[in-house]
């Protein structure tokens, strides 16, 4: 678990991962060698990681799917760590049961969608099924960005390539962005402000919910009466332990991400108030395992 300075410093960088150690320091009344100690330490213990979270509608990433898998027992690291290298997929968890590996991807369009599933991911060795759920909406999710009428920012190559390497490391020094990418210090220092002004990316502190005393995890794939689809919506939206809601094209309606304290309390949540709202037909619940890959965090209050 974390101190209360600990948790200030994360909410400081879930405002702004890239915040100067002096202007920290500042903020939370301690020494700048403590803060640099404190982050270095956090990111150590794996309680946060701080990274760019790309905006996929600014990308022009409008084709969204959830994506299960079946693999033999064996290759579910490999088929991770396949997945892992693809800057399209945001985040991959493996799973108890039904599936073993559980993927949110975005893409520029359906086509690249289909084409990554059928050639890259169908073909790799141990997968045995994809099922793929095409996202129709996002209705929650504790990273915003959502869709919106503006047009997607145009960028090119360099600009890629600064996105990628700060999903990695947001607080990747400017010094040493521009040496590794080969373009100069003012060239990278302009590039990466307009990719912050224009919001194509945040660069945030995403904290592991397990080690934030919310260690329960699970997906639930929900099967609605469709004219019910926008109040059973607007119903998940009030639980702050949901974190995830979208409504989805094929096979269910709705994709729900809920974070628990305990697996008592996630119970609760789902026998005693999700399946009861009305108009649920019946649900696909999928306990999540490990965290291969996510850009996204159940964000402290």
């Amino acid at each position: 678990m974390i101190d209360e300075i600990e948790r200030q410093l994360i909410l400081e960088l879930q405002q702004n991962g890239r915040a100067s150690h002096v202007e920290l320091a500042k903020k939370l009344g301690i020494h700048v060698s403590t803060v640099a100690k404190m982050i270095r330490l956090l990111e150590e213990k794996d309680l946060i990681k701080i990274r760019a979270l790309p905006n996929p509608f600014k990308l022009g990433y409008s084709a969204h799917a959830f994506i299960t898998i079946k693999a033999e027992k064996e290759n579910i690291d490999s088929i991770c760590s396949l997945l892992y290298a693809n800057f399209n997929v945001n985040l991959i968890v493996t799973a108890f049961g039904k599936f073993d590996i559980l993927a949110l991807v975005y893409f520029s369009s359906w086509d690249g969608l289909l084409n990554f599933i059928a050639t890259n991911l169908s073909a790799a060795n141990g997968v045995l099924n994809v099922e793929t759920f095409l996202v129709k909406d996002i209705r929650k999710r504790y990273y915003g960005q959502f869709m919106d009428d503006s047009a997607p920012v145009k960028i090119d190559e360099v600009d890629q390539r600064i996105i990628e390497q700060l999903t990695e490391n947001g607080r990747c020094p400017s010094k040493q962005l521009a040496k590794h990418l080969k373009i100069s210090l003012p060239t990278c220092l302009r590039r990466l402000n307009l990719l912050l002004a224009e919001k194509v990316i945040e660069i945030k502190a995403v904290p592991d919910p397990s080690k934030i005393g919310v260690t329960t995890n699970a997906f639930m794939l929900l099967h609605v009466k469709v004219t019910k689809i926008e109040d059973i919506c607007a119903e998940l939206e009030k639980y702050k332990d949901i974190f995830l809601i979208m409504t989805l094209y094929n096979g269910y309606h709705i994709l729900v991400g809920i974070s628990a304290p305990d697996p008592g309390h996630l119970h609760q949540l789902i026998k005693k108030s999700i399946l009861t709202i009305d108009g649920i037909i019946d649900d696909e619940t999928i306990i999540r395992a490990e965290v291969k890959k996510r850009y996204y965090g159940k964000f402290l209050e």
